[in-house]
């Protein structure tokens, strides 16, 4: 009776240590292939994920920094070798499309999603800046100026000149004389606030900006003394005037 009891406790410990080891083994086993998972997933998506991302990033910005090169030093060879780069940056954008296709969280389909929408519009800002350096388009300020404001300027001194002209023919008087001064400081304080103007889109300094504001101001003070005194005007000089109004009406926006 008694050895049958220590057989039958055993028995019991010999079950209990195939049950502890069986558990072992099953525990091993999920273990390992939660590993064999996670280690696949790293090798196949994740790693591939982080490197195609940093050889993307680094691309873009090597298309940015070639691009400024470009602008400003104006070499050929660098709109060749940012298209160079536009090829690579597609390749890889194809390469995450792929790989977008195995991502577990939705979070990050629709990050790569966005980011591949804004590529396309990346690249076609990068177009149009390259397009128009060197050309008057990359310079607005400066076009306005020579296609629109020189030519109303040209105008004006012409005007302005023809009534100092023909003043120089009338009779000198103090009013006329007078009258002839304004007219002066007019074509002069108009000249110099047009230099203020090509001075500041030259040099971007804000001091010629404060050049123009002050003479235009000058400007308009002489005109104001000319008009006043338009009673005295000839002919010619009425009709120089009534053109300089019409011009300077269109010069002054």
């Amino acid at each position: 009776m008694h050895a049958l009891r220590i057989s039958g406790r055993l028995w019991v410990g010999f079950g209990a240590l195939c049950v502890v080891l069986a558990a072992a083994v099953g525990f091993t086993v999920l273990t390992i292939g939660a590993i064999l998972d996670d280690s696949k997933r790293i090798v196949e998506l994740r790693a591939p994920v982080a490197n195609t991302s940093a050889d993307l990033t680094a691309e873009v910005n090597g298309s940015l920094a070639i691009l400024r090169g470009y602008l400003l030093t104006g070499k050929a060879e660098l709109k060749t070798e940012r298209g160079g780069t536009w090829q690579t940056i597609d390749k890889l954008s194809a390469d995450m499309d792929k790989l977008a296709a195995s991502f577990t969280e939705a979070g990050n389909r629709e990050r790569w999603s966005a980011v591949h929408d804004l590529l396309p519009q990346l690249r076609a800002a990068q177009d149009k800046a390259e397009a128009i350096a060197y050309t008057p388009d990359a310079f607005p300020a400066t076009k306005i100026l020579s296609e629109q404001a020189a030519p109303r300027a040209k105008a004006l001194a012409a005007a302005i000149t023809k009534m100092i002209d023909d003043e120089a023919t009338q009779e000198a008087t103090p009013e006329r004389k007078a009258l002839l001064k304004s007219m002066a400081d007019v074509r002069g304080n108009f000249g110099l606030s047009l230099a203020g103007i090509r001075a500041f889109l030259l040099s971007g300094d804000p001091q010629f900006q404060q050049e123009f504001g002050a003479r235009w101001e000058v400007v308009q003070k002489a005109l104001a003394a000319v008009a006043v005194k338009s009673a005295l005007f000839s002919p010619i000089q009425q009709a120089a005037f009534a053109e300089f109004n019409k011009t300077i009406a269109e010069f002054a926006p």
